[in-house]
């Protein structure tokens, strides 16, 4: 979801806008963990865990887990950054670069 802010506010004035829908089903373990944004403001990337610990429910199960996706905060684009990362925790910047 993206809301307006105003320095100051502590309580959501508006409806907000959905930018992205993240896999979620019945069992919705490791999951959008963390998040963070890249210098510009204009790209947001979100950890997205597995669902389970060895695909044992089937890797259909496991299309957009296990990534870290990029999304353009407009919510008209989405790419996974990186993939494989069963369990992604703790992302941030490299100082001075630009590599979570």
């Amino acid at each position: 979801m993206k809301y307006n802010y105003k320095t100051g506010d502590i309580l959501l004035q508006e409806k907000g806008e959905k930018i992205v829908s993240l896999p979620a089903d019945k069992y919705n373990r490791h999951w959008a963990q963390n998040i963070i944004t890249n210098s510009k403001k204009d790209k947001i990337y979100i950890v997205v865990g597995s669902e389970t610990n060895v695909a044992e429910k089937g890797l259909e199960n496991e299309i957009r887990r296990a990534d870290v996706l990029e999304v353009i905060t407009d919510g008209s684009g989405e790419r996974i950054y990186t993939h494989g990362l069963r369990n992604p925790c703790g992302m941030a910047w490299a100082p001075g670069t630009q590599t979570i």
